[in-house]
């Protein structure tokens, strides 16, 4: 009898015999003479460790629900073959005993299947191309979402076969510099003998300084990650830390004193700027401005988040009608979810885990306000708009939670915008699933880039002059949200209480103790 190859308990393969089916009119039997598996997509069902065996996916609100029971076994194994026809249906047309032909089929001895799930191998062609059509349309659609063009710096993260496609097919698009990085020696190996211009072992050095120090600090234009790997993901990602450091950010005062050549300000004038928190300032002129007539301290403090949320907004293409859910409630969110609105958004849910941040916000106009630490975000979002999800999400929090609920609440084809900065553990960040069915984008913006997406139309003057403007205007409101005020000799102690207790607070504010 004939075998195949299939797992009948997590990580137990074994050569099962089977018997061979009748051939109907419309099949053909082939014998196989060459098969690969995937040894990404197909290892997971294998290690019983994916969501495709533990939480059902709903097809209409392309979310993973609940959990299911034990994972499913026997399972096949196997995702391309090559073999020769052996026989042949009555209405078969297609192909005749001894066409060498191919299809996605599990790695067994012989396959019986309808005729329309084989294609002719070309000629010339040989067995290993064959299977590799298929990881490298997984590279092909990675290639064309990155638009590498040419000249482009690229790395590949991950080097199994959708990665080894993926270096070739970056060349192929015009990349003139290309590093990849894995920690398998042999696939480094080959990727070297396939014209990777730096290979690296992510298990021995750093990639992200290694990459930035080859490309004289600038780092590449495009990076691909193939592995699966959060390690991977984060491998670009610098910090540095030093301190001491000044804590705070902007301020507002009056001028006390001024120098022999200051034209622009004089004694007593109110002003304002990119200062940290301490009692005087000794600026140059140039660092203030003049407080607008009317326009109050909490407004201007606001000029700087709305700024960043006027950035994520412009990079989010929200348009008359769209719907929107904002992640992160702070300073940032709290204007995203105003400009959102003045931008055209429909319909807008918000969430966030602080009660006080929550409730400011449905006073601000959130159409829907959600508890994530209550309730599942993305199932809630897609059962309020007929299980289709939202065409934006915001995410302005720095929380891997968030941006995973995002993944779940975001519609199929559209955009995750990321406004914020990712420290810590991402464990809780699934790229299973959702990420992979639904074809979201996921785009980062930051105000203080020397390019923004929309260059040379925007730059960072023109953005927060406009946000300045929004304030000014009354049209984005700040009531409530500066909380809580505090006299500056308890500075210190609120400022930590922002890191220990953020349920305490929206955005600190500090006045002066005689006030």
């Amino acid at each position: 009898m004939p075998r195949e190859l299939v797992a009948v308990a997590p990580r137990t393969p074994v050569l099962r015999e089977y018997e061979e089916q009748p051939l109907k009119s419309n099949e053909l039997r082939i014998k196989s003479i060459f098969s690969a598996p995937k040894h990404g997509t197909e290892l997971r069902p294998y290690r019983a460790d994916t969501k495709d065996q533990t939480s059902p996916f709903d097809g209409q609100k392309r979310i993973h629900i609940g959990e299911g029971g034990d994972p499913k076994f026997p399972i096949q194994l196997g995702n391309m073959a090559v073999g020769n026809v052996i026989e042949v249906g009555q209405e078969v047309a297609s192909s005749q005993i001894g066409d060498k032909v191919f299809g996605h089929l599990p790695i067994r001895e012989t396959h019986t299947v309808n005729q329309g799930r084989i294609k002719k191998v070309p000629k010339g062609m040989s067995s290993e191309a064959i299977v590799y059509s298929d990881p490298a349309g997984v590279a092909l659609c990675a290639i064309q979402g990155s638009q590498i063009c040419l000249g482009s710096s690229v790395i590949i993260f991950g080097l199994g076969a959708i990665g080894q496609m993926a270096l070739q097919l970056a060349r192929l698009q015009g990349a003139r510099w290309i590093a990849v990085s894995d920690p398998i020696p042999v696939r480094r190996k080959v990727a070297k003998n396939h014209g990777a211009d730096l290979v690296i072992d992510p298990t021995m050095d750093d990639v992200g300084f290694i990459v930035k120090d080859q490309t004289e600090n600038a780092g590449v234009d495009v990076s691909i990650e193939t592995s699966g790997s959060y390690a991977a993901m984060n491998d670009a990602l610098r910090a540095t830390a030093y301190f001491p450091i000044q804590l705070g950010n902007m301020a507002v005062g009056n001028v006390i004193e001024v120098g022999q050549e200051v034209a622009s300000s004089q004694i007593g004038d109110k002003v304002f700027g990119h200062l940290p928190i301490r009692e005087t300032h000794t600026v140059n002129q140039g660092r203030i401005k003049k407080v607008p007539k009317g326009m109050s301290s909490e407004a201007i403090v606001y000029s700087d988040p709305a700024g960043v949320a006027l950035c994520a907004i412009q990079g989010s293409q929200i348009c008359l009608g769209s719907s929107v859910i904002i992640f992160g409630l702070g300073a940032i969110g709290q204007m995203a979810l105003q400009l959102a609105r003045l931008q055209g958004a429909r319909w807008i849910a918000v969430s966030d885990p602080i009660p006080v941040r929550r409730k400011v916000a449905k006073n601000h106009g959130a159409d829907l306000v959600i508890d994530p630490t209550m309730d599942d975000v993305g199932f809630i979002v897609k059962d309020q708009t007929e299980n289709a999800g939202v065409d934006v999400s915001i995410e302005t929090s720095g929380s891997y939670a968030a941006m995973n609920d995002a993944l779940r609440a975001t519609a199929y084809g559209g955009k995750i915008v990321s406004a914020a900065y990712y420290t810590g553990d991402s464990s809780v960040l699934s790229f299973e699933g959702e990420w992979h069915r639904n074809q979201l984008t996921i785009i980062s913006t930051r105000d203080v880039n020397s390019t923004l997406r929309d260059h040379p139309l925007w730059n960072t003057p023109r953005l927060h002059t406009e946000a300045f403007a929004l304030l000014q205007e009354d049209r984005i409101s700040v009531d409530g949200l500066v909380h809580p005020i505090v006299p500056f000799s308890q500075a210190a102690e609120a400022y930590r209480v922002i890191d220990e207790k953020p349920a305490e607070s929206i955005k600190l504010g500090i006045v002066a103790d005689d006030q």
